[in-house]
């Protein structure tokens, strides 16, 4: 696998070799373990013999080679330390093999299972090494908050790729109703939630204004309400739902809940028709592309079926900022956690930043068609700036309007939520339910969560 080196990227290895000397020399001087001051951390590689095991959810040979490639480059500079790449069917095979006792030292693991492994131990907390490796500042404000899924300080994983929600619209479309109607403003491609409110009413004479899969629903409402509640009214972005302000347990009491929840019903009332509430993804994606919506609300995995449409006819954009001027979504990511259980904490830790470096997640994501997890990646590849890979960037560069939050997954009240609030929001769209009614339900059943379980983003440590 090639790559072509600008002579930007040459400036800026020259800067992360400098910035890694002064690292060494950083990690001269060790850290205490949070909790554990008299155990001291560090982040090198002392040359020993060692072994690393790192299960991985197989995706086809192709991502295989690719880690292979990285961990021979790792090896090239530590030749003493032993690399094997364990491939499994999906996540479960994963849990179960750090489960049973054999040696796995790095395994994969997605936002469905981060806090859950977490809780249950299976994932080191390595955040004092994180305050060692320099190039955690140069994280993404999508992988940051993917890396903490207990929220508080705690660091279990660093994402190798996150999702990025998009939406894709008919430019044509756009372009046609601008002309048709002279004597009005000119129809805005949205970058707010006022304006795509407007375009989905504006365009919805040509069929659907809006279409997306419908058990997303609860994604957008949730992005509406984070972006109309402001973050600093968050307890923690990774337990999203619950408020910091006292006497407010969660969002849902909050008067811009209400609002982002109101402009949520009004917009997909408004754009979706009663058949698009139970449309699968693939079943949104088809009436996009034969004509039938003028935007279809997705992520990066529908660019590959967006392309099939002529040249010209569609375009894309990040999702729409709220009236807090950020647009706040809750992103799905792959990434990269040491076992509580590996056999060399610090040597897995030192992989782990190896393998998750700027240069390294660059070419990963090229490869494996993903989305990157630095701001730096546009500068070592000048591929994720052209065609629509630029609206990624663009999410990169903007971490002051783009951000993220998540749903407290941490919960046991969790497991089986996501049904039942989607289940809600359809009766609400379809005008069975009030917004009245449906924060209602939401406090009600997230305050009981609170009750039972207490504030699960808090660690101990920070407790104390």
């Amino acid at each position: 696998m090639k790559r072509n080196r600008k002579a930007l990227w040459l400036c800026v290895v020259t800067l992360v070799f400098f910035l890694s000397g002064c690292q060494e020399k950083k990690q001269e001087s060790s850290l205490p373990v949070s909790g554990e001051p008299e155990i001291q951390v560090t982040l090198k590689n002392r040359g020993e013999k060692g072994r690393l095991v790192v299960a991985q959810v197989d995706w086809g040979a192709e991502r295989t080679a690719l880690l292979q490639e990285i961990a021979e480059k790792y090896r090239a500079d530590f030749p003493n330390t032993e690399i094997e790449i364990r491939s499994l069917p999906d996540e479960t095979a994963v849990e179960k093999l750090v489960a049973s006792g054999e040696q796995v030292d790095l395994l994969e693991v997605t936002e469905k299972e981060a806090a859950a492994w977490a809780k249950q131990g299976l994932l080191l907390d390595v955040a004092p090494y994180m305050e060692l490796w320099l190039e955690s500042g140069t994280l993404s404000s999508a992988a940051k908050q993917a890396s903490k899924p207990m929220g508080g300080n705690r660091v279990y994983l660093i994402p190798h790729s996150t999702a990025q929600q998009v939406y894709y619209y008919r430019a044509d479309w756009f372009s046609e109703y601008s002309q048709a109607h002279p004597e009005e403003d000119v129809l805005l491609i949205p970058t707010t939630w006022k304006e795509m409110e407007r375009a989905v009413g504006a365009l919805s004479d040509r069929g659907a204004g809006l279409v997306v899969a419908g058990d997303s629903l609860l994604d957008y409402m949730n992005a509406l309400i984070w972006s109309t509640v402001p973050t600093s009214k968050l307890a923690d972005v990774s337990a999203g739902y619950f408020a910091r302000r006292e006497g407010y347990p969660t969002v849902f009491t909050l008067e811009e809940a209400q609002a982002g929840l109101e402009q949520f019903q009004r917009i997909f009332s408004a754009g979706l028709s009663k058949d698009a509430l139970a449309q699968t993804a693939e079943e949104a994606r088809k009436e996009f592309l034969e004509g039938r919506a003028a935007i279809l609300l997705g992520d990066r995995e529908d660019a590959a079926y967006v392309k099939e449409m002529p040249e010209g006819t569609w375009g894309v954009r990040p999702i729409p900022r709220g009236d807090s001027g950020l647009s706040v979504i809750e992103d799905e990511f792959s990434g990269w956690a040491v076992a509580a259980a590996a056999e060399d904490q610090e040597l897995a830790v030192h992989f782990l930043c190896f393998l998750s470096n700027a240069d390294n997640n660059t070419h990963f994501a090229k490869e494996n068609d993903s989305v990157p997890v630095h701001v730096l990646a546009p500068s070592f590849d000048a591929f994720f700036s052209q065609g629509e890979q630029r609206v990624y960037t663009e999410i990169l560069n903007h971490a002051d309007w783009y951000q993220y939050a998540a749903m407290p997954k941490m919960y046991q009240a969790y497991s089986g939520y996501e049904q039942l609030a989607s289940e809600k929001l359809r009766e609400l769209l379809s005008g069975d339910l009030t917004a009245g009614d449906m924060l209602s339900w939401l406090d009600g059943y997230w305050s009981a969560a609170l009750d039972q379980e207490g504030a699960l983003w808090v660690s101990p440590e920070e407790e104390g």
